[in-house]
């Protein structure tokens, strides 16, 4: 997931797949879809360094859920702050997510 602007809309999006896949002939941009979460009450954590590390991170959200009797109410899901191909691994920053009840 990449978090977008208020600014940015759905049609923005689709015109930019619709040119892209003109441009590029890439067609699995198709794939992207543009949607909003209501998730409600969530547990979230900054996990700074390599995605491959991202399970340490993911198994004390875990903990704090079960040790605050909590529910995982979804699947989590991450939302990348970084771009991979000009941050090095270390320095990757990654908002992790667990709705929750």
């Amino acid at each position: 997931m990449i978090r977008m602007p208020k600014s940015v809309s759905k049609e923005a999006i689709e015109s930019a797949k619709t040119s892209v896949i003109k441009k590029k002939a890439l067609l699995l941009i198709n794939k992207i879809k543009f949607e909003t979460l209501n998730e409600g009450s969530c547990v979230q954590v900054m996990h700074i360094g390599p995605y491959s590390e991202e399970e340490k991170t993911i198994q004390k959200m875990k903990d704090f859920i079960k040790q605050n009797s909590f529910t995982e109410n979804g699947f989590h899901h991450e939302i990348y702050l970084s771009d991979p191909r000009k941050t090095a691994p270390e320095k990757l920053k990654t908002i992790l997510r667990q709705p929750i009840k």
